[in-house]
């Protein structure tokens, strides 16, 4: 049976970004489990708290996230009492997404807790240089809109 090597995985850009996403993905899991919301659900609360009255279909394009996989969320969501989705009057191929009062609480505890994660990497970074992090990070999203 061949050894495993001791030494640490190599610490690349990409390793690093996943492993804070994970950390992220931990901190919110922790952070919402007295409402059930499942990783990265959070975003579609807020994105309802933020647009009341949204379309699925926005919900996909504005998160950049598969239209299936927001039909499956927005359903388990709705399954726990959270989102509220009704046919929109003008245009009956559309679902309008509005948070339930206990949605509204949820999101308003999502966006707690997403300034709490984010004062932790500002200390984690220093205060200094975040803006540079920032910016940084936001030039690698542009890579997938690159063909």
């Amino acid at each position: 049976m061949k050894q495993i090597n001791s030494k640490p995985l190599h610490e690349g850009l990409a390793v690093i970004v996943s492993r804070i996403h994970r950390a992220s993905s931990i901190f919110m899991a922790q952070k919402m489990a007295d409402y059930a919301v499942g990783p990265g659900q959070h975003a579609f609360l807020l994105a309802m708290r933020d647009y009341p009255g949204m379309h699925q279909e926005d919900i996909s394009r504005m998160l950049r996230i598969d239209k299936a996989y927001v039909t499956r969320a927005l359903s388990q969501l709705e399954q726990r009492g959270l989102v509220q989705r009704t046919v929109d009057q003008r245009d009956k191929r559309a679902m309008c997404c509005r948070l339930t009062e206990p949605g509204q609480a949820a999101a308003d505890e999502a966006a707690l807790a997403l300034e709490s994660w984010q004062s932790k990497l500002e200390a984690a970074l220093g205060d200094s240089s975040e803006h540079i992090h920032q910016a940084l990070l936001n030039a690698c999203i542009t890579l997938e809109e690159a063909p």
